[in-house]
C-alpha cells in the first residue's frame, strides 16, 4: 500500500461508485475458496493482507470473501469489520453492515 491515502481514494472511488452486484451476496458465501501456495492454512496476516490487497485493487467480492473468512476463523480486527461493513452497505446488506461496524468501534 505504498501509495498516499489521496492517490487511494482517487483510485476507488470510481470503481465503488460504479459497482454494480450482478448476483445475490448469498451466492458470494458459497463460493469462497481461499488458495495459498502454501499447503498449511493461511494465517490470520495472510488473509488480512489479501483481503485488504484486493479492497485496494477495487476487486470487492473477492475482499469480501477474504473478510468474512477471515470473520469466520475467530479472528477479530477493527479494520476488517470496518471495511467489511462498508461492503456490506453497499451490497444492500444494512443490518448486517450495522452489526459489522459496531463489531469495529467495540473493538477500537
Amino acid at each position: 500500500m505504498g501509495s498516499s491515502d489521496k492517490d487511494q481514494g482517487k483510485k476507488n472511488t470510481p470503481q465503488v461508485q460504479t459497482f454494480s452486484v450482478p448476483f445475490a451476496f448469498g451466492e458470494i458465501q458459497e463460493n469462497i475458496g481461499i488458495s495459498t501456495n502454501n499447503p498449511s492454512k493461511p494465517s490470520k496476516e495472510e488473509i488480512i493482507n489479501q483481503a485488504f490487497k484486493f479492497h485496494s485493487q477495487g476487486k470487492i467480492s473477492e475482499a469480501a470473501k477474504y473478510y468474512e473468512h477471515f470473520i469466520n476463523q475467530g479472528f477479530k480486527d477493527h479494520r476488517v469489520f470496518s471495511n467489511y461493513g462498508v461492503i456490506l452497505q453497499n451490497f444492500g446488506k444494512s443490518q448486517e453492515a450495522e452489526r459489522s461496524l459496531r463489531k469495529a468501534i467495540e473493538l477500537n
